[in-house]
């Protein structure tokens, strides 16, 4: 199959990025989390925005 292996993507829709704060995770998906990071060899995130007109105009491109 073509394309990185081991790779998730998600897709979602929200106004801003914000911090998922640990104290809002539930116990059980920290303890997994910890247990999954423990067989990483990488761990890589990256973020893409879709622009819009209000943003183009908000930051002075347009």
């Amino acid at each position: 199959m073509p394309g990185t292996p081991n790779v998730a993507y998600a897709e979602w829709t929200q106004a801003t990025i914000e911090p998922n704060w640990p104290s809002k995770v539930p116990e059980v998906v920290r303890t997994l989390n910890a247990e999954m990071q423990a067989q990483l060899d990488s761990y890589e995130i990256e973020f893409y925005e879709l622009v819009t007109p209000e943003k183009l105009v908000e930051r002075g491109v347009s």
